[in-house]
């Protein structure tokens, strides 16, 4: 989300008890996230969607991680029933599925 509006995070690292965020201008283009681990891409997806929604231009959002991961949507939910929701909605979106990932290493 940081890269989506020139933002700037801080403490985001692992063991981190705060961490801030701080936004700054939306902008388009073509944006790359690998969780490196099982880390939900449904969830990524969801953070990510406001984001792109107000963006100034069309984006191209590839995300690498778990597509099945407990606790969070699947990619078959995602894309079964909140893209064609979207769709209704007038937000034009393709999702393609390369590989699932699972745990643990996604």
């Amino acid at each position: 989300v940081a890269d989506l509006c020139h933002g700037h995070l801080e403490g985001a690292k692992l063991g981190s008890e705060e961490v801030c965020f701080h936004p700054g201008a939306l902008r388009a283009g073509t944006f790359c996230v690998d969780t490196g681990t099982a880390g939900s891409i449904t969830l990524l997806h969801q953070i990510a969607l406001p984001c792109l929604l107000f963006a100034p231009g069309v984006s191209q959002l590839t995300l690498r991680g778990g597509t099945n991961v407990e606790f969070a949507p699947s990619i078959d939910s995602t894309r079964l029933v909140l893209q064609p929701l979207l769709s209704r909605m007038g937000v034009e979106q393709t999702m393609n599925v390369e590989r699932r990932g699972f745990f643990p290493k996604g």
